[in-house]
């Protein structure tokens, strides 16, 4: 595992909790970004241009991006 993907997951875990707080928000990954780069995907439901308002675009170097991906349910 790289460098880069284990601050990735650091970062994930200490904002996590804090994320998955807010109402539209249905997931929070590490993965690769719209731009090809290691960072922190966070999924959302509804509106992601308000949403952008309520989350860093990175944190410690690492990028985040928001992706809309709706609710996920278990069936």
């Amino acid at each position: 595992m790289s460098e880069r993907t284990q601050k990735a997951k650091q970062v994930k875990r200490l904002n996590e909790k804090k994320w998955m707080a807010e109402e539209e928000v249905t997931a929070v990954g590490v993965g690769i970004t719209g731009k090809g780069d290691v960072g922190i995907i966070i999924s959302v439901k509804g509106d992601i241009q308000n949403m952008r308002k309520k989350f860093p675009s990175e944190v410690e170097g690492i990028p985040v991006e928001l992706q809309v991906s709706g609710e996920f349910r278990a069936q």
